[in-house]
Parts: C-alpha cells; sequence; structure tokens
C-alpha cells in the first residue's frame, strides 16, 4: 500500500469510530491500532472490517483493536498526522465503577498503554540477545566475546533494556497528557549512574532530611508508571496557579522538586520494602516446605515482574550463590518463566493467528526477554495469566522437591539451562520441570484460556 493511501485509510478509520471526538485515546503495537472509544454507538465496526488494508478487529476489555499487519507503523504514523493530541482524557467506564473487576480492568488497561509503545523496540534488542546467545561461546561459539561486532551489538541491545524506565517514563507522560520530557526524567532519575552508585556504596541519604531507601529501580515499571501518574497532577495543579510569564521556569522546577521525595522517600521504597517482605517469606517457606518454596516464588514470577517486584528473588539468588556456591530461587525460575511464557504465546499464535504473538515467543523463549509478551499480552488477559501461572507452579515444582540447583549466573532463556550443570548435576530433572511447565501451559492456554465463549 503506498503512502498516500495509508492517509486515506486513516482517515476513513479516523470517521468510522465517530470522529476524532469519539477517540480518548490511542497507541500502537506490533500489528495493530489500539483505540479507546467514548460512545461506541457512535462507531461502525463491520465497515472497518471491510476497509482495504485492515485484516481485522477485535475488542480487548475497552481497547478496541484494528489489525493493520507489519505495516501498521505506517498507518499509526497517518493517524498521529490527523489526530495529533487533539484526543482528550480517556473517560471512566460508564458501568460499575467502583466494582473490582472494573479497577483491576482499568490497571490493566493503564499499564498495557504505557508498554505497548515501547514493545516494538524490545522486541528489536530482544531479537538480537537472542542471536548473540545462539552464536556467542556459549553456545554454538561461531564468534569470540572479544569480536568488535559482537562487544557493540550486546552493549547497544543492553542499553534498549537499561533505559527502559526512560522509554516508559515518556510513553506514560503522553498516555496521562503532561509533559513527555519531564516523563522522561522521572525514569532517567530512578537509573541514574551517580545515584546506582550511592546504592551500592550503602551511602546514607536522605531529601530535606526525609530518608532515601537505596534500591535499584531498573525493573520497577508499574512503579514509575504510578510517579508519572503523581507528576501528571501535580504539574497541572501548580500549572493553575502560575502566570504565564513564569510558567516555562516555575512550573516544571516545582514539580522535579516536589517528586524527588515522591518517588525516592515513597513510591520507589514501598516496592523495595514489599520486595524485602517477599524475600524473607520465600526464606521462611524454603525452610518449613522445601520445594513449595520453589514452586510459589515461580508461579508468582508474573506478578512480581509487572509490579516491579524481581529485586527479591535476585537478592536471594546472589545471598545463596555467595554463601553456598548455588541458588534455587532466581536463574531456573526465571527460565521455567520465560520459556514457558513463550511456549503460551506460541499456543496464542497457533490458535488465533496472531503474527505478533511469533517474536514475542521467541525473545521469551531463546533471548529471556518477557517484558514485551508480559505486558503486550497477558497483562490485559487474565485467563491467559492465570493459565501461565499454573503451569509455573507444577514446573516449580517439581524443581523444588526434586532439588534443581542453578551454579552460575546464565541468561533466562532456554540456553540458560547449562547453568544448573555442577557438582550436584540436576540438568536433567531441570528439563523435566520445564516439560512439566511447557506442556500444562500449552494445553491451558490453548484449550482453556482461549475457548471460545
Amino acid at each position: 500500500m503506498k503512502q498516500k493511501d495509508y492517509h486515506a485509510l486513516a482517515d476513513q478509520i479516523i470517521k468510522l469510530l465517530g470522529g476524532a471526538e469519539n477517540v480518548s485515546f490511542y497507541t500502537r503495537c506490533v500489528t495493530r491500532l489500539r483505540f479507546h472509544i467514548k460512545d461506541r454507538g457512535e462507531m461502525n465496526k463491520e465497515a472497518i472490517e471491510g476497509l482495504s488494508g485492515v485484516y481485522g478487529t477485535q475488542w480487548q476489555a475497552d481497547e478496541f483493536q484494528i489489525i493493520i499487519g507489519q505495516d501498521v507503523g505506517n498507518a499509526y504514523e497517518e493517524i498521529v498526522s490527523i489526530l495529533g493530541d487533539s484526543v482528550s482524557e480517556v473517560e471512566e467506564n460508564k458501568v460499575e465503577k467502583n466494582s473490582l473487576h472494573n479497577l483491576i480492568n482499568k490497571m490493566c488497561n493503564t499499564l498495557s498503554a504505557c508498554i505497548l509503545p515501547v514493545l516494538p523496540t524490545i522486541i528489536g534488542v530482544g531479537m538480537i540477545k537472542v542471536v548473540l546467545t545462539v552464536i556467542g561461546p556459549n553456545v554454538c561459539n561461531l564468534v569470540g566475546a572479544d569480536n568488535s561486532t559482537i562487544i557493540f551489538l550486546n552493549f547497544v541491545s543492553d542499553a534498549g533494556f537499561y533505559f527502559l524506565p526512560a522509554f516508559v517514563g515518556y510513553t506514560s507522560a503522553k498516555y496521562f497528557k503532561t509533559n513527555e520530557v519531564l516523563g522522561i526524567l522521572m525514569g532517567v532519575m530512578m537509573i541514574s549512574p551517580a545515584f546506582i552508585e550511592l546504592v551500592e556504596s550503602g551511602a546514607n541519604m536522605s531529601f530535606f532530611g526525609i530518608p532515601i531507601i537505596a534500591n535499584s529501580y531498573a525493573n520497577a515499571i508499574l512503579p514509575l508508571i504510578i510517579i508519572v501518574w503523581i507528576m501528571s497532577n501535580v504539574y497541572r495543579f501548580i500549572d493553575r496557579f502560575i502566570p504565564a510569564s513564569l510558567k516555562s521556569l516555575i512550573v516544571p522546577a516545582l514539580t522535579i522538586v516536589i517528586m524527588i521525595p515522591v518517588a525516592f522517600c515513597a513510591i520507589g521504597p514501598l516496592s523495595s520494602v514489599i520486595s524485602n517482605y517477599l524475600m524473607q517469606g520465600l526464606l521462611w517457606l524454603n525452610e518449613h516446605t522445601g520445594g513449595f518454596a520453589v514452586a510459589i516464588a515461580t508461579s508468582w514470577l508474573p506478578l512480581v515482574i509487572i509490579f516491579g517486584l524481581s529485586g527479591a528473588s535476585v537478592t536471594i539468588g546472589q545471598m545463596m550463590l555467595a554463601q553456598y556456591g548455588y541458588e534455587i530461587f532466581w536463574i531456573y525460575p526465571a527460565i521455567l518463566f520465560n520459556t514457558t511464557l513463550g511456549v503460551a504465546l506460541f499456543a496464542v499464535y497457533l490458535k488465533q493467528k496472531k503474527a505478533e504473538m511469533l517474536p514475542l515467543s521467541i525473545t521469551a523463549m531463546f533471548g529471556g526477554v518477557s517484558e514485551p509478551g508480559l505486558f503486550g499480552y497477558m497483562v490485559k488477559n487474565q485467563k491467559a495469566l492465570i493459565s501461565l501461572m499454573v503451569a509455573l507452579f507444577f514446573g516449580g515444582l517439581y524443581g523444588g522437591f526434586s532439588g534443581v540447583k542453578n551454579f552460575a549466573v546464565t541468561s533466562g532463556g532456554i540456553f540458560g539451562i547449562v547453568g544448573t550443570i555442577g557438582p550436584e548435576s540436576s540438568i536433567v530433572h531441570a528439563f523435566i520441570g520445564l516439560a512439566i511447565s511447557w506442556i500444562l501451559a500449552f494445553v491451558l492456554t490453548y484449550y482453556v484460556a482461549l475457548k471460545k465463549k
């Protein structure tokens, strides 16, 4: 389809959605345009499905998805050129505003909307990671680790994950209709090298006498989205009282000063405190229930990552490796989770013929990169998420009671399984645990979670 045809397609789509005034929010993912619609009665779903260049549509919770395919980027650019920032804020669901189900749906929709625009980049660097893992010294050994090209590809792909908070800060600010650059700042200040050095040094820190808990927030995606949401309200509140001539000088500065204690003394540390309780709980379970601790730690990994609490399993794993020379809560559960997620996404690909699921599956299975599949699909499909957690529980249960141990820090993809080879080799049991999770995940996803109503 020619570029001018994409403009015509975008124009037709917006008109059939009921016009720009009927769109409250829009974004895109790998193959779809995604819209929040104010009044469904004003749109014409059947007419949209009949447009040349549209391969189908579907409702996903409160989001209307239009399947465009691999050229979705071209269509999205034309949508942006027409709508720009003219859309108003997302209206609340008119039914059961305060119901638990609706609150969960709203949280999932918000989380997904803030993550989806980042997915193409994360998938891209994730695929690079897959290739580097396969051709590197730990698998096929086709290229040495000191190869200049490999070094560059490694640090560029690492940058995609390291600066994920910055990307999400921008997309969150855009979603909450606030200053995008300040949103980026909220993300990068949480991963500032200077702050990380202070954390690693164990220095006592405070802000105007308010103590700051030293912690790493590299994976704290949900806390960051909450921080940007608070920032958007702070920014709007201050903006109301500052004269127009002073807005550009005072509003950003005051917002930043107010958000520092909110981010570093409240929201961020809250995730750290919860992670610490999770860590203590896992250690207690391991002492009193054995394999059940690994099963619980593995099955809850999707939620732990969604809520930015993965520091618990990482901390325990590092402690155990340093003290005993092996660990059970960190690498193997991560491999179980990532590969099983890959299998579940592959089941979605086969069942629903969703082309975008295949790269998500590959990056999870071989690259050990869960974020695209987790935030791009599982967050908004609770049945599939529950099926995944059930599969992880039984795979982790077998791994826990059979004594699977990890003796080295490896990748979170399938090739990381070599880390279970050691003085008390348990790689056979490790593969059996994987097989249990894979089979359960495929069956539950394909026949239960995706069962047509």
